[in-house]
């Protein structure tokens, strides 16, 4: 669906899919969103993104780098995300991710199991942490606690 509004950005259909009540800029900024929360970086040789003023192309690559980090974490779409927290650390971002258990037995408790679902979720994430780190400059640590 989203490649499928960037499709439809490309030919300024999407202002008329949109509608009011968006501006041209805050179009271009889905369109663009649509684009970089999957795959590719930000260039300023792209028309949309080099026509964004320094604050519009600042928000591309914030809520971007957020997208993707989110997608990886939800990479086989299965929850396995129970929550996150984070915060800067030693000039680092650490996000902390918790794993959301199975119910057992009508109790619901962590086990080695429900670790194991969350790995692939967490190298996901990694993987995807690139446009994120270029953001807010500083490296982006994942990992489970």
């Amino acid at each position: 669906a989203t490649t499928e509004i960037y499709a439809l950005s490309l030919h300024d259909a999407l202002p008329i899919y949109l509608g009011a009540p968006f501006s041209r800029e805050q179009v271009d900024i889905i369109a663009l969103l649509a684009r970089y929360h999957r795959k590719g970086i930000p260039r300023l040789d792209q028309h949309r993104y080099s026509r964004l003023n320094d604050r519009g192309r600042r928000l591309i690559n914030w809520l971007g780098g957020i997208l993707r980090v989110a997608d990886g974490l939800d990479r086989s779409h299965d929850s396995a995300v129970g929550w996150i927290s984070t915060s800067v650390v030693d000039g680092r971002l650490e996000v902390r991710v918790s794993v959301r258990p199975y119910p057992l037995q009508g109790a619901l408790s962590v086990n080695a199991t429900d670790l194991e679902r969350l790995m692939p979720h967490l190298a996901a994430a990694t993987e995807k942490r690139t446009l994120l780190e270029r953001a807010i400059g500083m490296p982006v640590v994942i990992r489970s606690v």
